[in-house]
């Protein structure tokens, strides 16, 4: 009996931590937002800027982004008096980049909030951040900007519908939506 005992014991633990490691080593925060500002007025269509030669990681955003805009009943339309821009890109996690108001102009803002890899991840964290600024083409003015971001491992873009969904809902609301880091 004791054989088997101190058999299974080994194993046992080696299972357990191994289990343990596992567990751990996903990478993963969902989307918040970092700045916001919501249109005034209710909108029924946009026109996407997006230009088809761009890189995948944007077009595949422009995507995303039109699906979120479809979802709040909002179509893509070719000479809408509100224009949809954006931007996308990805850095590695540690690096931190802070949005500086006009009003804190020559400031130095903590440049905090930076992820580091850490031993049990499986991979060196990356920072997707998207931004959405809607123009009204009359007015000539920006009407309505969201900037947001998640954190994955490189090439994961699993949550990208969900940061374009956050900034199309929050342009779109005059609700407090999300996390707000502003």
């Amino acid at each position: 009996m004791t054989g088997k005992i101190s058999n299974t014991l080994p194993r046992f633990a080696a299972l357990s931590l191994s289990a343990l490691l596992l567990a751990g080593c996903a990478i993963e925060q969902p989307s918040s937002l970092t700045h916001r500002l919501a249109l005034s007025n209710a909108i029924t269509d946009v026109e996407m800027t997006a230009d088809p030669e761009a890189l995948a990681m944007k077009v595949g955003f422009a995507d995303a982004l039109t699906r979120a805009f479809s979802e709040q009943n909002i179509s893509s339309k070719t000479g809408s008096r509100w224009i949809a821009d954006f931007a996308v890109s990805a850095q590695p996690a540690q690096t931190s980049v802070v949005t500086v108001a006009q009003e804190q102009q020559g400031v130095s803002p903590s440049a905090g909030g930076g992820v580091k890899a850490k031993w049990f991840h499986k991979c060196k964290p990356e920072r997707v951040r998207g931004s959405l600024a809607v123009f009204d083409r009359d007015a000539n003015e920006l009407v309505g900007k969201a900037e947001g971001h998640f954190i994955a491992c490189p090439g994961d873009r699993a949550e990208m519908d969900a940061l374009a969904a956050l900034l199309v809902r929050s342009v779109t609301s005059s609700a407090a939506l999300g996390t707000s880091q502003e």
